[in-house]
């Protein structure tokens, strides 16, 4: 006589880690391929993670685990989103199974710290004392991210009137290194050649300058205010035309300059619109010498009025 036996075995699925973060972060696939590359499995094992935070402030990840009936729960901040991503991780495996993450990672034993248990702290028994002691916080409170500098590259075009006859156009390029709050510049720019000119002969006139500015920067959210002050070292050239032994001479531009902008970022990329003037601090002028007495040609404004447009790329960590 056979006996047919039959079993009815019922498999619980995995529970996919609760993970919310902002869009520039990576989602729960990115902590899920991090887990497997601590070699952590899912079974019995709850993680909910949330992130907050933006890529100018800082972000701040609220992390819980729940394993073998015992609760961590931690906030960790990091400059950058995938930073989070891989500290949860390695807070999963530490307390899901660490002496095989010890072992993965190659620490010493005689280095490793005792494991802190993911069991709640004690309920205390006695009552708090009145006073300060009672109002104090036990819980330590995590301190900000330290504001770090970033290296960018600016690149730009714009239109100017005042230093070159007429309206022109003109290209800028600069090197930033940027904080919360803080920007500083090293550029450049170059104003396009104009023409002016009398009836006797002409000139045709350019700039190109190396400007150094700094810029408090005020922060909103996503868009920031840079209101920056500096000053700009070059030289104007003016190419003489239409003149007897007409010639092409340079003259030393020195300028004082400010300007406001509107910056619009988010993670490595940025677009800076930027309104700026340059105050002459003196005016090159040139003119027809010979023959007969000297005929003023062209002088530039006393104010080099600018609008500029351009992106922004971060470079350096």
């Amino acid at each position: 006589m056979l006996l047919a036996w039959s079993f009815a075995v019922a498999v619980a699925p995995l529970a996919e880690p609760h993970w919310r973060a902002p869009p520039e972060c990576p989602d729960v696939t990115g902590l899920l391929a991090q887990l497997d590359a601590h070699g952590v499995a899912l079974d019995g094992v709850e993680i909910r993670g949330e992130v907050t935070g933006a890529a100018n402030t800082g972000y701040r990840l609220a992390l819980e685990v729940v394993h073998a009936g015992a609760r961590e729960a931690r906030s960790i901040d990091a400059r950058e989103c995938a930073s989070l991503v891989r500290a949860a991780a390695l807070v999963v495996a530490l307390g899901v199974d660490p002496v095989a993450e010890v072992e993965r990672l190659g620490v010493p034993i005689d280095r490793v710290p005792a494991p802190r248990s993911l069991a709640a702290p004690p309920v205390p028994t006695s009552p708090p004392r009145r006073g300060d002691d009672a109002r104090r916080d036990p819980s330590p409170r995590p301190s900000p991210p330290r504001s770090r500098w970033h290296g960018w590259l600016s690149l730009g075009g714009g239109v100017e009137r005042g230093a070159v006859p007429g309206t022109t156009g003109g290209a800028a390029a600069a090197l930033v290194a940027r904080r919360r709050g803080l920007r500083l510049e090293l550029g450049g720019a170059w104003l396009g050649p104009r023409d002016a000119g009398i009836d006797v002969g002409g000139v045709r006139v350019q700039l190109g300058v190396v400007t150094v500015r700094g810029c408090p920067e005020l922060v909103l959210r996503r868009a920031s205010v840079p209101l920056c002050l500096g000053v700009e070292l070059g030289a104007m050239r003016g190419d003489g035309r239409d003149a007897p032994a007409a010639r092409t001479v340079h003259a030393l531009w020195v300028a004082p300059t400010a300007s406001a902008g509107v910056r619009l970022g988010r993670g490595a990329f940025g677009v800076l619109a930027r309104a700026e003037v340059a105050v002459a601090a003196a005016r090159p002028a040139f003119e027809l010498r010979d023959p007969g007495d000297p005929l003023e040609v062209f002088t530039p404004e006393a104010v080099s009025a600018r609008l500029w447009l351009g992106v922004e790329f971060r470079i350096l960590r």
